[in-house]
Order: C-alpha cells, then sequence, then structure tokens
C-alpha cells in the first residue's frame, strides 16, 4: 500500500496536467471558431460538442447530446452514414464541406475534419469531428461568381 500510494500520486498528476493542456487546446479552439464534436461510431450519436460547435448551431451542450449526425446533417440518412463510416473506417480521416442544419432550421456551411479512432472508449469505435463556418467564404465565392456574370441590363455598353 506504502509502495502505491506515490505511484497513484503520480498517475493523478500526470492526469490532471493532460486535462489541464486538453481544456486550454479546447478554449482556443473555441476562441479561434474551430467546434469540435465526439460522435459514437454506431449510433451516430453526439457524445461531447464543444461550446463554439453548440453556438454555431444553436444548441446547448445537453441539447447536443440529445442529436445525432442525422439530425444535424439532413444528407446523412442512416444509409448515407454507413457508407460514410465505412469509407473513415478504411481511410482514418476525411476532409470535406458539408451543410449542418441549426435550431432554428437554416444550413449553415461547414468544413469538416473527422477522424476515426478504433479502440476509443471500452474498445468502442469514435468519430471526432472538427468543423469551422465558412458562411463568409461561401457569400464571397457566390458574389466573385455574379460579379463575373456579364451585366444584363447594360445595353449597349
Amino acid at each position: 500500500r506504502d509502495e502505491l500510494q506515490p505511484l497513484v500520486a503520480e498517475q493523478t498528476q500526470h492526469l490532471t496536467a493532460a486535462l489541464l493542456r486538453l481544456r486550454q487546446t479546447e478554449l482556443a479552439m473555441n476562441n479561434v471558431g474551430i467546434g469540435i464534436t465526439w460522435i459514437d461510431f454506431e449510433t451516430a450519436r453526439f457524445v461531447h460538442a464543444s461550446e463554439f460547435a453548440c453556438q454555431l448551431l444553436g444548441y446547448s451542450e445537453a441539447d447536443m447530446l440529445q442529436r445525432t449526425v442525422h439530425d444535424i446533417n439532413p444528407r446523412f440518412t442512416p444509409d448515407a452514414y454507413r457508407q460514410f463510416c465505412d469509407q473513415i473506417r478504411t481511410q482514418g480521416q476525411m476532409h470535406f464541406e458539408a451543410r449542418q442544419q441549426t435550431r432554428d432550421g437554416r444550413l449553415c456551411p461547414v468544413e469538416m475534419s473527422v477522424f476515426y479512432l478504433e479502440e476509443y472508449q471500452q474498445g468502442k469505435p469514435i468519430l471526432i469531428a472538427f468543423n469551422t463556418d465558412i458562411s463568409r467564404r461561401k457569400a464571397d465565392e457566390t458574389e466573385l461568381r455574379r460579379s463575373k456574370e456579364p451585366d444584363s441590363i447594360c445595353w449597349p455598353c
């Protein structure tokens, strides 16, 4: 028992330091506009959602944890999610653009980076997703396309 106490104290200190680094990292990501969600691979249910991820979609953390990927991304039907799972299990990670549905029904364009972890908790796989709001970029792209279109009203130019 006397030998285990220092070992337990040392391990507790290491875990406390790791948790502090994790919290600092998540705080930094919230401040730069990167949302983090953890998704149960089998059920597609959110098991963690960062503050920014919740704010972006208009949900509280408790509300997010009652949702699945299907609720947030209407194009991710259960069949589409299964196909995605097959692909990411092979590749390990994927980067893509998507449109996520906010609490008020709007579709918010996001850039996604999703990572597959084979054995996260009790040997169960999990997805860790990072999302960034790209609404401004999409609006700028639309404006640029419009500015390049010929002006049909101007005649003769």
